[in-house]
């Protein structure tokens, strides 16, 4: 494989631009773990670019609708930085993006940082950890020719897909939650274009935590009080056009908004 720093510039250098991603076959990551160091390396890149820091993390492929969209059949985690993040509403141009998309998401707040350990999650670890939960859009770019193609390891090292979110207020008496009958639903200019169930979340948001912070036990990496971690889409990804206007409505929370100009 080719060098990591020269293939995590030119990853990161294809953020900034409207064009396809492009790696030959052996500029890849091999694997997995492979795609998480190199995501690791192209988002420093991203920071210093003027990106900001990362100040929230997401999840992709947690529900079967997506997994079934996508056709990856795991999770994958990528990182969402501070200029990109917006709250309660966004007007986003077009032409910023090569194929601009949103996601229904539920989110979660971290309510003290997790540091990296040895010792398995357990459900009772997780309660510790949850500030509070929130709606999210997440906006999404498919900026590659052929993501089948290209791989899931180079999709993870490019934050697969992430180009944004919306973020609304935070329900922090959260466990008032049932998560078994929360229904969300994405409209464009005003008609319903999907609906599903937070339950989608690979059975139950908590689950989709849970699998991150292993994630994140896995890949050592730590994650900051006051971190926003996008638990995964429940209703699959909708393309957008010009002077779309987006509603993402989850039940228990306010509707987040985003207009394309």
């Amino acid at each position: 494989m080719a060098n990591f720093s020269e293939i995590a510039e030119i990853i990161a250098d294809y953020r900034t631009i409207t064009s396809p991603l492009f790696l030959k076959k052996n500029n890849r990551p091999i694997d997995i773990s492979e795609g998480y160091l190199l995501q690791k390396i192209a988002n420093k890149n991203l920071t210093d670019s003027g990106l900001g820091q990362i100040r929230a993390h997401k999840i992709g492929c947690t529900s079967k609708v997506m997994q079934n969209f996508l056709k990856i059949n795991s999770p994958c985690a990528g990182d969402i930085f501070e200029k990109t993040i917006s709250y309660k509403f966004i007007e986003i141009p077009y032409k910023g993006f090569t194929r601009v998309g949103v996601e229904c998401e539920l989110a979660v707040e971290i309510a003290k940082d997790f540091h990296p350990g040895s010792n398995s999650i357990s459900y009772s670890d997780l309660e510790k950890f949850i500030g509070g939960f929130l709606p999210a859009i997440e906006i999404v770019d498919d900026r590659y020719l052929d993501y089948l193609e290209l791989g899931v390891p180079t999709l993870i090292a490019d934050n697969f897909f992430n180009s944004g979110a919306v973020m609304g207020d935070v329900i922090y008496d959260w466990k008032r939650l049932n998560f078994d009958k929360i229904k969300g639903k994405t409209l464009i200019n005003n008609i319903v274009v999907g609906e599903g169930r937070a339950s989608f979340i690979m059975g139950s948001p908590l689950n989709a935590f849970k699998w991150y912070l292993e994630m994140c036990n896995k890949n050592k990496r730590k994650i900051n009080k006051g971190d926003i971690i996008l638990l995964g889409s429940i209703v699959e990804t909708k393309w957008l056009n010009t002077n779309d206007i987006v509603t993402i409505e989850i039940e228990e929370f306010n509707p987040l908004n985003i207009y394309v100009n």
